[in-house]
């Protein structure tokens, strides 16, 4: 289904005259436009939201290495350890990476 607004006036008048359609056009015109910038402005947000996510998802994964995973450590052995934790610190550090280029690219977008 198209979205883009349809023409008041589809036709010519009997005289000729086709400023009405092109009025019509001209609206039609600034309607697309004013679209265009607001699906930028969601854009946008939806960027900042999702940069936003990432710098909060690692700066909670971080503390949570600190308060539990780090503790722990010295009660657990190194067995028991990854198999509650995993990969944890690798898994922090590359989103870490992915955070740092997401806004960089964002502050050049």
């Amino acid at each position: 289904m198209d979205s883009s607004p349809e023409p008041i006036i589809s036709s010519r008048s009997d005289d000729g005259n086709d400023t009405f359609q092109s009025m019509a056009l001209t609206a039609a015109a600034e309607i697309d436009a004013n679209d265009s910038k607001e699906r930028k402005l969601e854009r946008e947000r939806h960027i900042q939201q999702l940069v936003q996510s990432e710098a909060t998802y690692c700066t909670r994964l971080e503390q949570f290495i600190r308060f539990f995973t780090e503790p722990l450590s010295h009660h657990l052995s190194s067995q028991h350890h990854y198999i509650l934790f995993g990969d944890l610190n690798e898994i922090y550090a590359q989103n870490v990476q992915f955070s740092i280029v997401l806004e960089q690219r964002y502050k050049h977008y």
